[in-house]
């Protein structure tokens, strides 16, 4: 009898992928929202669902297209690789449609009665519109709108 030879083998077992990358809020009415992740090694194809959305086109590559419907409040975007030995974990982003908070105002803080002062924010994803307040007891305070969105 010969001697024998061994070969260490392991499981081609895939981790759940990478991180969802694509818009989070302000999706109520949105068609053509990309969700992509990076390809990852060993896994020879994807496996996406929504819920509450709709997938336009393929839903096994690296990307899909969504859209969501008017009523849109949340739900969700969810994707698996797949391989030759099987499926891995589950990968789930929350999408909602109201749009996020704004980001801090931006503008000065001490300000004379005689002057024209502008105040900003960042845009929001998915915000049709923007309401502004003044305090009610500035008897000074004038408002004009400049919107460039």
């Amino acid at each position: 009898m010969s001697p024998s030879r061994t070969k260490a083998v392991g499981l081609n077992i895939l981790p759940a992928p990478g991180p969802i990358t694509g818009p989070l809020t302000g999706m109520c009415n949105v068609t053509g929202a990309v969700y992509s992740i990076t390809p990852m090694v060993g896994a020879n194809s994807y496996q996406w669902s929504v819920v509450n959305g709709t997938i336009v086109g393929s839903s096994t590559g690296t990307s899909i297209v969504v859209n969501w419907n008017a009523s849109f409040a949340t739900g969700t975007v969810s994707v698996y690789a797949i391989n030759g030995c099987g499926i891995s974990t589950l990968r789930t982003l929350t999408v909602t449609g109201p749009p996020a908070q704004p980001s801090i105002i931006s503008g000065p803080v001490n300000v004379c009665t005689n002057g024209n002062f502008q105040y900003s924010v960042g845009t929001v994803t998915g915000a049709m519109q923007y309401n502004w307040t003044v305090p009610s007891n500035c008897n000074h305070c004038k408002w004009t709108r400049n919107q460039s969105n």
